[in-house]
């Protein structure tokens, strides 16, 4: 018999790998974190093609939309913030990163990726390596 701890709930969940880091929650306001780790530019390019998000710019942006523009970034590309426990994150913790696996994919395809592009990758959005770490859990969704 498997007895589960933590999170049990009738909605559906999927289990993450990321190659990120752990920021104590309530360090930083979710604009601020998005601020750190994504450009200006790409910040004000997804608020202009987002076709449900009012504003013309990252600064006219109100708090609802920030979470808007979160999910337009984690939803079409590796990076992402899971801000509570729902998201994955363990209590009092963000996560922030680049997401290797995502159980809501369901027909993986091959792929060798060197640990050294990893860090590339996450050192290019503002994480330092000495403070990556593989993450995993499961989230709602």
């Amino acid at each position: 018999m498997k007895i589960r701890n933590g999170f049990v709930s009738n909605s559906s969940s999927s289990s993450f790998v990321v190659l990120g880091t752990l920021i104590d929650r309530g360090k930083y306001s979710l604009r601020e974190l998005l601020e750190k780790f994504v450009s200006r530019e790409e910040l004000d390019q997804t608020v202009k093609s987002c076709s449900y998000i009012s504003a013309e710019t990252w600064e006219d942006i109100n708090t609802n939309g920030v979470h808007d523009v979160l999910c337009e970034i984690c939803n079409h590309g590796d990076f992402t913030i899971m801000k509570n426990e729902d998201d994955g994150a363990p209590k009092g913790k963000t996560i922030v990163g680049l997401t290797i696996a995502d159980g809501d994919q369901t027909d993986w395809p091959q792929n060798i990726v060197s640990l050294n592009d990893l860090i590339a990758q996450a050192e290019k959005i503002g994480l330092k390596k000495e403070d990556l770490q593989i993450i995993t859990g499961t989230r709602c969704t």
